[in-house]
């Protein structure tokens, strides 16, 4: 198809080994991200961090990482049209697009560790204090 539609300076890499992904990254001027189905995409967050202004589908949990227009730029899954023309614009204005990047790169902050340690900690305990609740009620009852 690609070859049809006489695209140029395409390549398919298929898998790319963990060590090889920043030089993908650092080689690209955009991300593109045309999923239809999703989480919350760990390749969105790379980008953000390598400084790749980002065109995304709204695909399951995507919006909770991207807010359209701030830290990317948001289409609705299957408008390939939209995707498009969001990449072009953000590639013909440099300044929206590099200002763009600058609140991603800070968006990364919320995910480093120092930022979701406490989060999962209390996740753990209050798990924990449920199960030991849990097998205290099975203890009292005799079961």
């Amino acid at each position: 198809m690609a070859s049809e539609l006489q695209l140029r300076q395409i390549t398919f890499l298929g898998r790319v080994e963990h060590e090889a992904i920043y030089g993908h990254y650092s080689a690209a001027d955009i991300y593109l991200n045309a999923s239809r189905i999703d989480n919350q995409p760990l390749s969105i967050l790379e980008a953000f961090a390598c400084g790749l202004p980002v065109v995304t589908t709204d695909a399951g949990g995507i919006p909770d990482i991207v807010t359209d227009g701030v830290t990317g730029s948001m289409v609705p899954v299957d408008d390939c049209n939209e995707l498009a023309t969001r990449a072009l614009n953000l590639l013909a204005n440099e300044i929206s697009a590099s200002a763009m990047v600058e609140r991603a790169r800070a968006e990364c902050k919320r995910y480093t560790w120092p930022a979701v340690c406490g989060r999962w900690l209390s996740v753990y305990h209050s798990v924990g204090t449920k199960k030991l609740d849990y097998e205290a009620e099975r203890h009292i009852a005799g079961n």
